[in-house]
């Protein structure tokens, strides 16, 4: 029966495995057929075994002569059908299911917005280190990009990394060069919220964001209560920190407070460097009225206390002769107290308040009323050789060879009676040695001069070319690059005082120097044009070198056209700035309508320049065009404010 019930597999076998390999391993399709592999394999071994199994019994039984094969099929199941193709206007096989929705509920929805609000951590390995991120603001710090530098912050936040004490300090630092007190006083905060430890650099920075805020009552409010708090947590104050509040109170006009701070550093027995003594001179600056007095003692306590200057030192002293005056001060104001002697008395009209002790002497200059003496009689002009000064380390041992008697007494009246601020104005430097003494001074205090320097100086030399080409034989000597603005300032120099030649010579020097000129070079030498000829010159070569005239150019040229009284000149210089676009503002308006103004006057007092054809021709044309030419150049409400004047003028 076991033979007779499985004989016929092996002939199915057979014909279902024809294209196929035999192996055990080996089923390599050769063609396709209706069995899967699975179903012959097993198909397969189960024959092996049945032949093994009816052999056997065979070998054991008596098999019946007449053997009956099954001669029906085996029933193999249908294959399923394919489906059919989908629609065209469906997207995928998914398309057609729908869901039933179900609303969440209190609790679900709660979760669902906790998660939303989660954001995914960033791996270790892609984010960037506390260095990176800090190397990430010097970068946009460089650039000027400060949003993007704030931004590195945020950043640091949403990656779940801690922002470092050392990144709220480069921020902080970057904002208080740019005075913005608001956003360093923000980040300090965040970091006293963190529970950082904040260091001395940080303190630092808050005060120099206060000494460049341009806000006074701001900036003094923000001092207080960073100074309250370092006081609150015992912060000691170090050397920077005192040279960033006494600049700090200079900048906003409390000098007093300066010099209470640069007490409290003595008291403390701390070092005094030049860059206090710098700061100190830098609040004296603020004060236009008295603050060369003050400059002059702070000075003299420099060379006493025998603190070598630099370059900003001597920067700030000239920015001092140039812009301050001496105020209600006498010469006993400007000497410190000592016990060996105030001030050394010479006879040869060589006064030098800038060596210590000061170097006085009587200046018999004429029209230099003194105060409570009559007048004195006589000239002196700057000596040709001044005494040279000491080095800084022997400013309190130099010595003049026109020394009469050292003194301690008081000081005679014809110098206590002195009017400093007269003799500053007629010549800035009598009272500081002269020139050659200043370039003495310079070189044994071992200076090296800037660009910067130079243009402070030529700008308080005496008013001659041979001072001036002094100053750039000084600055050719010691190789000092000189640029377009010291030119500038030569130029305009020269221009007031009416030397129109030695003003045009500098431009030559000017490309002597392999430099070209700009917009300020000929605005400059506008002022110098007199006569409408030597304006059109001017905007030739202005037209020929590229340049545009300008509202300042426009102004200086304006000036003298109307100064001499010239229509035809004007109307083509408004001509001129219609055609090229030239963005005036209302003080140019003003000029012109002061103008029109003072010309009206003259023709209703019946002047006798007003009575000649060639003014009345001239001014006729100008209340013709000068009307549309406002609308013009964009100036608006005309009528409005015509209205106006005519108002105030009833």
């Amino acid at each position: 029966m076991m033979s007779t019930k499985f004989g016929f597999y092996p002939r199915i076998i057979k014909l279902a495995t024809k294209t196929y390999s035999h192996s055990k391993y080996d089923f390599k399709l050769q063609n396709s057929s209706h069995l899967p592999l699975a179903c012959i394999y097993t198909l397969r071994k189960s024959s092996q075994k049945t032949h093994i199994l009816s052999t056997t019994n065979d070998a054991q039984s008596q098999v019946s002569p007449s053997l009956k094969y099954s001669t029906k099929p085996i029933q193999v199941p249908p294959l399923m059908p394919e489906p059919p193709p989908p629609e065209t206007d469906v997207f995928g096989s998914l398309g057609g299911l729908k869901y039933e929705k179900v609303e969440l509920d209190e609790e679900e929805l709660k979760e669902e917005e906790r998660l939303k609000n989660i954001h995914g951590k960033v791996p270790r390995k892609f984010k960037p280190s506390p260095g990176q991120y800090a190397k990430m603001i010097k970068t946009y710090v460089e650039k000027g990009d400060l949003k993007s530098a704030e931004e590195v912050i945020e950043e640091c936040k949403r990656n779940r990394d801690k922002p470092t004490d050392y990144m709220f300090s480069l921020l902080i630092r970057t904002f208080a060069n740019q005075g913005d007190i608001k956003k360093c006083y923000q980040y300090f905060s965040e970091m006293k919220a963190r529970q950082y430890k904040i260091k001395p650099n940080v303190f630092t920075s808050l005060f120099n964001a206060c000494a460049n805020s341009p806000e006074s009552d701001k900036a003094l409010n923000y001092l207080e209560r960073v100074q309250s708090y370092m006081n609150y947590k015992t912060v000691p104050l170090g050397h920077a920190h005192y040279n960033c509040l006494v600049k700090a109170y200079g900048r906003h006009n409390k000098l007093e407070m300066s010099y209470k701070i640069l007490e409290e550093m003595m008291e403390k027995k701390l070092k005094i460097g030049v860059s206090t003594i710098n700061s100190l001179m830098y609040a004296a600056n603020s004060d236009k009225e008295s603050g060369l007095k003050h400059v002059l003692r702070i000075w003299q306590m420099m060379r006493h206390q025998r603190i070598p200057p630099d370059i900003f030192s001597y920067n700030l002293l000239f920015r001092a002769i140039r812009d301050c005056k001496f105020g209600n001060s006498t010469v006993n104001d400007l000497l410190l107290e000592s016990k060996e002697h105030n001030a050394i008395i010479v006879d040869n009209n060589r006064p030098d308040l800038l060596l210590y002790p000061p170097v006085l002497s009587d200046l018999p200059l004429e029209n230099i009323h003194r105060k409570d003496v009559s007048k004195i009689q006589g000239l002196i002009s700057a000596p040709k050789d001044e005494s040279s000064t000491s080095t800084h380390s022997e400013s309190s041992d130099s010595t003049v060879s026109d020394v009469t008697e050292d003194y301690k007494e008081p000081l005679p009246a014809s110098i206590t009676s002195l009017d400093l601020d007269a003799i500053l104005k007629q010549n800035k430097l009598i009272l500081f040695g002269g020139l050659e003494s200043l370039f003495e001074k310079m070189k044994n205090d071992r200076i090296e001069p800037t660009v910067k320097t130079l243009t402070y100086l030529i700008e308080i030399v005496p008013d001659s070319s041979t001072a001036e080409e002094m100053v750039i034989r000084y600055a050719k000597k010691n190789k000092t690059p000189l640029d377009v603005d010291f030119f500038n300032m030569l130029i305009k120099k020269r221009c007031m005082r009416g030397a129109k030649a030695a003003a045009k010579a500098v431009v030559d020097e000017i490309h002597k120097s392999d430099l070209k000129p700009n917009i300020v070079t000929y605005g400059v030498l506008a002022l110098s044009c007199s006569t409408s000829k030597e304006s059109r010159d001017l905007l030739s070569t202005m037209k020929s070198t590229g340049h545009t005239i300008n509202k300042y150019v426009a102004d200086a040229l304006l000036s003298n056209a109307f100064f001499k009284l010239d229509f035809a000149f004007i109307l083509e210089l408004m001509e001129h700035m219609r055609w090229e676009r030239v963005r005036l503002d209302e003080e140019t308006f003003e000029k012109f309508d002061q103008f029109q103004k003072k010309m009206s006057e003259l023709v209703k007092s019946k002047h006798r320049y007003a009575q000649t054809e060639r003014f009345k021709l001239g001014f006729s044309k100008f209340n013709m065009r000068y009307k549309s030419w406002q609308e013009q150049m964009g100036r608006e409400i005309v009528a409005e404010r015509d209205y106006k004047m005519e108002t105030k003028q009833k």
